[in-house]
């Protein structure tokens, strides 16, 4: 099944700053799909990062483009359950990814974990401490007590 122009520009709109650099970086596009991801890259008024330049890497701390490196960490089926735990590592400083989430604005959940989920991505010079911050947050370590008061 051939995807159209006009479905590529919609799934490339949906898709966030980062996603959208991580797709056209990924080798993985057909021409015409490249053509459009580059075309909506320009309506942003962003361009790709040069290979080269660790800016990226020293914006989130680390030493080399190869620290800097996403890795999936974890897959969720909801992107509600992602961009949460997502945002709990940012908080603890680590720079994390939602990658897949828009599926879920034309899709069914069953078809989304047929896909792969929606993935948590972190750089691979900080997957270690985020994985151990992870399974501290699943096994409840940041729960507030029942008795708390949330102001």
């Amino acid at each position: 099944m051939e995807i159209s122009r006009i479905e590529l520009e919609s799934t490339y709109k949906s898709c966030g700053d980062e996603e959208l650099i991580q797709r056209l970086q990924s080798g993985a596009l057909t021409e015409l799909a490249q053509e459009v991801a580059h075309a909506e890259l320009q309506s942003r008024g962003l361009t790709l990062p040069d290979p080269g330049d660790n800016s990226y890497s020293e914006a989130v701390g680390l030493a080399s483009s190869a620290e800097a490196k996403l890795m999936t960490i974890a897959r969720y089926t909801y992107p509600t359950e992602a961009h949460l735990v997502s945002a709990f590592l940012r908080s603890e400083g680590i720079y994390s990814a939602v990658i897949g989430g828009q599926y879920m604005q034309v899709t069914t959940p069953w078809e989304v974990n047929a896909l792969g989920g929606v993935r948590l991505m972190v750089p691979a010079g900080q997957f270690d401490r985020a994985l151990a911050l992870l399974e501290e947050f699943k096994s409840g370590e940041f729960e507030l007590p029942d008795d708390s008061d949330p102001t």
